[in-house]
């Protein structure tokens, strides 16, 4: 018996037909959320603002430069970032290849200059790709434990132990699961340092998390791998 394609549906007496990818609120989705299609207009349209900074460079100071770069390349890199909790390593690494750009040209490195950068980060007090990812989404849980958050994602924390802020960690059955609001937000927070998790404060709670995952992103995300 032969396969039976379905290419679209009827309604209101028009054809509504089924697409690979569709566009909402500024963000490309695919049938199977991997982002390829939106990673890949990020990537090109960030390039694209990288050359144009570049041929004006000589005459911006460096301050000036990381102003420029700070709001017109990582604020597309971190547009819905939270987005990208457990996505393919091909387009981490395809946004990770656009910050490194991106920070080249604010210290003046060549394209072509393949020596560690690493150190930079830490100089220009920027996070990676994945901390960023991660950075938003416990941003996201702690303004919802404090009622800064819509109510409609208040409703998806629960606190299992408020001595320590722990939260009851949803169960998945698919890797769909995994990678939902519910779940994956839960189980970074889980895994913060108890400091960390503890303040109230928003403005303090960003300085403490951003020094926190600049320092020890590594143990953080073996921890989390392990659980």
């Amino acid at each position: 018996m032969s396969q039976i394609y379905i290419h679209g549906i009827f309604a209101d007496n028009g054809c509504i037909r089924f697409v690979d990818c569709a566009k909402n609120l500024g963000v490309w989705l695919e049938d199977n959320l991997s982002f390829k299609t939106h990673i890949t207009k990020v990537a090109s349209s960030c390039f694209k603002v990288i050359r144009d900074i570049s041929k004006i460079k000589s005459f911006l100071t460096r301050d000036s430069l990381k102003t420029l770069v700070t709001s017109l390349i990582l604020t597309k890199l971190d547009y819905c970032n939270v987005l990208y909790y457990k996505i393919g390593t091909n387009e981490i690494n395809i946004l990770q290849t656009v910050q490194n750009s991106a920070i080249r040209l604010v210290y003046g490195r060549f394209k072509y200059d393949r020596s560690s950068i690493s150190h930079l980060f830490n100089e220009i007090h920027w996070l990676k790709i994945k901390e960023r990812i991660v950075f938003k989404l416990c941003l996201i849980v702690q303004k919802c434990i404090w009622t800064y958050a819509p109510k409609y994602l208040q409703y998806l924390i629960v606190i299992s132990k408020a001595r320590t802020f722990k939260l009851v960690e949803r169960k998945f059955s698919s890797i769909y699961g995994e990678r939902a609001f519910s779940r994956a937000s839960l189980k970074v927070w889980n895994n913060l340092s108890f400091h960390v998790r503890m303040e109230a404060d928003t403005s303090e709670f960003k300085k403490l998390l951003k020094s926190y995952l600049m320092t020890d992103f590594h143990n953080f995300q073996c921890h989390i791998n392990t659980h």
